[in-house]
């Protein structure tokens, strides 16, 4: 059992499949994906939020674009539990939740000045757009993906919006 979200991964998988197919040299590093593998990308597996932010800053001062497309959990058990906790262990069960690392904002303060960082956020509601451009601008990156996830027709190209940030004009 575990606590996660609904994201499959399918976007990261599909921007580095047209990547590749453009000529680029790709890694991806993902977690619990289980999407076909394109030929040609170099894909590092891990299994937690720590584990993908070693992995990303292992490669990022080879990389000259990074897309952080991934749906890094934001917390994780303050004490996670190997075993199979059962209800007659115990009559209730308190579970703690810790922040994790905010990778993307490491990275950017990693950064050389030549390479481009992109987001992406996943964010819901009418304030979901201000919240993106407030992401946008704290972590310093050069443009975000903002996708409201209360829209039942969310993926289409029409309710992404990219931010343009770092100087730059927005669209």
């Amino acid at each position: 059992r575990f606590l996660g979200n609904r994201s499959s991964g399918r976007m990261g998988f599909a921007l580095a499949s047209e990547a590749a197919r453009r000529g680029a040299r790709v890694t991806v590093v993902a977690a619990n994906v289980s999407l076909p593998r394109s030929a040609g990308i170099d894909y590092v597996d891990v299994e937690t939020a720590e584990q993908l932010r070693e992995r990303t800053l292992e490669r990022f001062d080879r990389c000259d674009l990074l897309l952080m497309a991934a749906a890094v959990a934001d917390f994780r058990p303050e004490d996670p539990h190997d075993g199979k906790i059962g209800k007659q262990d115990r009559d209730e069960l308190e579970l703690r939740l810790v922040p994790t690392a905010d990778v993307l904002s490491e990275l950017a303060e990693r950064r050389r000045p030549d390479q481009t960082l992109i987001g992406f956020a996943a964010e819901h509601g009418d304030a979901g757009l201000e919240r993106a451009r407030g992401k946008l601008e704290r972590k310093g990156l050069d443009a975000i993906v903002f996708n409201d996830i209360s829209r039942a027709d969310i993926g289409s190209p029409m309710i992404m919006c990219i931010l343009r940030g770092r100087g730059k004009r927005a669209p």
